[in-house]
């Protein structure tokens, strides 16, 4: 080497071995899963929509076309059987008594007053109907499907009706009742009196009406005008 030259410092270079990592240990099977014996496993969850069967709607009328027995000849009319009740319509008579109110009588019954009224069914054991009535089985296990022979209908009070508490007017005096109105018909019961009158055969006189007898019915009805009422019933604009 040259005088006067510069030798270069040799620099020391320090190797750092990196320690050599273990690869991680793979299984020599997949980790296990909990199986239908262990405590661990749970039943999946299914989506399910419960569909209900549908049901039967109970029956709470039935109404039958009687003849009803008079002591020479007879009226044919509708008999009509809840739960609670016996209807009786015709041309001649209307009625409608409480079933505690009543007895049988064969293929009749026996009134509050011990009046007999009996009729008879074509086809049908008339008997054997107020029998399964008066013990309270006649309407168990009926549906709206069965028996053709029987006419099935809702109990009364149907979607469009109005009830009222009234006053029937008697010569002397007055009793007091409820008064109900439906778009085809017109009830009244009190104590002392029962009616129904259809509006197609009801006449509108003053503050009441004339039954299809020609019988005049008045009234005093609570908050309304009873001759209004009964005229907004009559011409159908009441359930409008």
């Amino acid at each position: 080497m040259r005088e006067g030259s510069t030798r270069p410092r040799s620099s020391t270079i320090q190797n750092t071995k990196v320690p050599e990592v273990a690869p991680a240990e793979i299984p020599a099977s997949p980790i296990p899963v909990a199986s239908e014996n262990s405590p661990a496993y749970q039943q999946p969850m299914e989506s399910v929509v419960p569909v209900e069967s549908p049901t039967q709607a109970s029956v709470r009328m039935i109404k039958y076309q009687v003849k009803h027995w008079h002591s020479l000849g007879s009226c044919s009319g509708e008999m009509t059987l809840t739960p609670q009740s016996i209807e009786f319509t015709s041309e001649q008579h209307i009625f409608k008594f409480d079933i505690k109110d009543v007895r049988l009588d064969k293929d009749g019954i026996l009134d509050p007053s011990g009046r007999a009224w009996h009729f008879f069914m074509d086809g049908t054991d008339v008997e054997q109907v107020l029998s399964q009535w008066k013990k309270g089985v006649l309407f168990t296990g009926l549906s709206q499907s069965e028996s053709p022979a029987i006419s099935s209908v809702k109990e009364p009070m149907e979607s469009a009706a109005r009830v009222y508490v009234a006053r029937h007017k008697h010569l002397l005096g007055s009793c007091s009742g409820e008064l109900i109105l439906t778009i085809d018909a017109l009830e009244f019961s009190s104590k002392e009196h029962y009616i129904k009158s259809y509006a197609k055969t009801t006449q509108v006189e003053g503050d009441g009406i004339l039954d299809r007898t020609g019988k005049a019915w008045r009234f005093d009805i609570q908050g309304e005008d009873a001759g209004a009422l009964f005229r907004s019933w009559k011409n159908g604009t009441l359930f409008q």
